[in-house]
């Protein structure tokens, strides 16, 4: 299992990757555009986990973001 925090904000999000041990695997920013969705897409399959296997917290229910993670899946 992976976790992922996404810290919400205005013009980026700030994004970290934890394991079950709490390990930080990786932490970066993204925009708030589809560049930013891809580049959190491309962090999480560097860890090879499938969708039931990443829980994600964020600090909102609505927006682009939302959106973007529930269509993806």
């Amino acid at each position: 299992m992976i976790y992922v925090g996404i810290d919400w904000a205005d013009d980026h999000h700030d994004a970290a990757i934890t394991d079950d041990s709490a390990k930080t695997l990786s932490q970066f920013q993204i925009s708030h555009d589809s560049s930013g969705f891809a580049t959190l897409h491309g962090e999480l399959t560097k860890f090879k986990q499938s969708s039931d296997q990443i829980l994600i917290a964020l600090e909102t229910r609505r927006g682009l973001l939302v959106h973007e993670l529930l269509r993806s899946g």
